[in-house]
């Protein structure tokens, strides 16, 4: 990232997330309770479980609070305010759709809540990094 505001917050908020997406997928959540269909669940969490669940709140703090970093620094930028409403509406969005499938943790739609959730998050993170690279100065 270029220097100015958030340029190292920025990325290590994203390492935080990273961390945290390899961290989700080295340990299994457990299945819950009529998810997925068929299964009965489990009654006590296991060790991977716990630690796959634990991880949620780190990496929806990190991306949630990088782009609230990146909005306030595209409000700064001339020419940015589009990028800069879609760090505001991923900050509000990806919050609030975690805490939607959370609710829904013993219903159906659990798993349809999560991959909203998912698109609307790593959909920004995937957008700023296009973003930031294409921002690069071309090499001849």
């Amino acid at each position: 990232m270029p220097m100015g505001r958030g340029s190292w917050s920025v990325p290590a908020l994203t390492s935080i997330t990273g961390v945290c997406a390899i961290a989700g997928g080295a340990f299994p959540t457990d299945p819950l309770p009529g998810y997925p269909p068929g299964e009965g669940g489990h009654e006590v969490a296991t060790l991977t479980g716990t630690i796959h669940n634990l991880n949620i709140v780190p990496f929806h703090l990190a991306i949630t609070a990088a782009a609230m970093v990146m909005a306030q620094r595209l409000f700064t930028e001339p020419g940015r305010r589009a990028w800069a409403w879609s760090c505001v509406a991923t900050a509000v969005l990806a919050p609030a759709t975690i805490m939607v499938t959370l609710a829904l943790a013993d219903s159906g739609f659990h798993g349809l809540w999560q991959r909203i959730n998912l698109t609307i998050s790593l959909g920004w993170f995937a957008a700023m990094a296009w973003r930031l690279l294409r921002a690069l100065p071309r090499t001849a």
